[in-house]
């Protein structure tokens, strides 16, 4: 667990029961197109690469299967861009 909650090794180790939404990747760019394989498998809707992770092959991956793909950017700075949240 961190902080009370459930924490996993992988996606494939998360329980069929626990849906997920989105995938944010904070792994190097050599391992998102193995994450993009296991996040369309688990049927997500947004595969999210943080900022300076790019990966063409993991795009391709999801985009196929009709899973949204972000690369390069960061969840909290968006949403605080597009909420007026930033200075």
């Amino acid at each position: 667990k961190i902080l009370g909650e459930p924490a996993f090794p992988s996606l494939t180790d998360i329980p069929e029961e626990i849906e997920i939404d989105m995938v944010d990747v904070f792994r190097n760019a050599s391992a998102a197109p193995a994450i993009a394989h296991d996040a369309v498998s688990r049927g997500v809707d947004v595969l999210w690469l943080q900022l300076g992770v790019v990966s063409p092959e993991a795009e391709q991956i999801a985009s196929a299967a009709g899973v949204n793909v972000v690369m390069d950017r960061c969840p909290k700075i968006e949403f605080s861009r597009l909420f007026g949240e930033l200075g």
